[in-house]
């Protein structure tokens, strides 16, 4: 059985989520900084869940 997320702001469960992805502004800073390897520094973070409430607009991070 999968768990209702709730939005810790309102207590609703309409709410969405998705995987962050990429970071490009991170990732350009790292490759002007360490050229190539610095590109890697776009992924930090990646693997977090952010999620949003539709009723009442709040953001956050699982």
């Amino acid at each position: 059985m999968a768990r209702k997320i709730h939005c810790p702001k309102c207590g609703g469960t309409n709410c969405s989520s998705h995987r962050k992805g990429f970071n490009w502004g991170l990732g350009c800073l790292g490759f002007l900084f360490l050229n190539i390897l610095g590109l890697l520094l776009g992924w930090i973070g990646s693997r977090k869940r952010v999620c949003y409430c539709h009723d009442c607009g709040m953001n956050w991070e699982m």
